[in-house]
């Protein structure tokens, strides 16, 4: 199975269930594959095919689920790039994997403006939001002429979904390929190792540059048919309000937030929380106690 079977498959079988959650919006699962079905036929307009490069640097939002599901419904690669890069380290990436384009928004887009001028392989990028440049593709007004339905697009599961970076600690960066199978298989198996069921309601605090979000987030809510509530960015503040709001039944998180969370201040805390599973990296016993006896969290794995 491919990426844009197993999530066809889904859309099928809840077409009126809401999928995605952000600020005051939300997408059926019907709608949700309209948006991505949209920007897969923008992608096809601006020239990217079977195998083509794109480089995502955004922060997290609905677009950055449309264009990566809309890259991987017609073949095209995504590549994830970090938000807080500069010049030099995506100047890396885009050259590296021969990006032939890139989507970016206003946070970003300095950056990428910087790369395109030198890049040998760069076509266009596309910007999401407002601002207006020579080199740029406003892609929200493509996207929204586009068509919502797709013709078929020959796919296979050992195909490359996406190159995603590692953080170079040992030397440069690698692209490590990723394949619509390897994708489906982290998600299915989230539904064993988090408890994952259509009931569920998964909060993404983490960046959707990052493996984590891509994989056990993403894909472990459409391999369970669940539902999703995506915040730009985390906030240790606004966590708990946030949690209350979208009537959050999970999340993953990595180390550092659960100490920034266990040190908030108590009167943040919304003790009449849905949460049931908070997933994670290993935490301090301190931090465990604090998530099951102070937050009553049922399991945190």
């Amino acid at each position: 199975m491919n990426i844009r079977e197993f999530l066809e498959t889904r859309v099928s079988n809840n077409p009126d269930k809401v999928y995605l959650y952000f600020e005051d919006q939300q997408w059926t699962y019907q709608q949700f594959n309209e948006c991505v079905n949209q920007a897969a036929n923008a992608f096809l307009e601006l020239g990217i095919s079977t195998g083509d490069r794109v480089c995502l640097m955004l922060l997290n939002s609905p677009e950055f689920l449309f264009a990566w599901l809309g890259l991987n419904k017609i073949g095209g690669i995504m590549v994830p790039i970090n938000t807080a890069f500069k010049t030099h380290e995506t100047q890396y990436i885009v050259d590296h994997c021969e990006a032939n384009g890139m989507v970016a928004c206003p946070e970003t887009l300095d950056v990428a403006l910087s790369v395109r001028a030198k890049s040998q392989t760069l076509k266009w990028i596309a910007l999401i939001g407002s601002g207006s440049h020579e080199q740029l593709v406003e892609l929200s007004p493509l996207w929204r002429k586009s068509s919502t339905s797709l013709t078929d697009i020959a796919l296979h599961e050992q195909d490359i979904a996406s190159i995603i970076y590692t953080s170079g600690t040992t030397g440069p960066p690698k692209g490590v390929m990723h394949t619509h199978l390897s994708y489906i298989l982290c998600g299915q198996a989230m539904t064993v190792r988090a408890g994952l069921s259509s009931e569920d309601r998964l909060m993404v605090i983490l960046p959707f540059f990052h493996a984590n979000a891509q994989f056990y987030s993403v894909m472990g809510s459409l391999a369970a048919e669940a539902s999703i509530a995506v915040v730009p960015r985390f906030s240790a503040t606004q966590f708990w309000r946030q949690v209350k709001r979208y009537g959050v039944t999970q999340f993953n998180f990595i180390g550092a937030i659960g100490r920034m969370l266990i040190s908030r201040p108590p009167e943040e805390f919304e003790p009449n929380h849905s949460i049931r599973v908070a997933n994670g990296a290993p935490v301090p016993l301190d931090v465990y106690q604090a998530f099951t006896e102070r937050f009553k969290i049922p399991h945190v794995i």
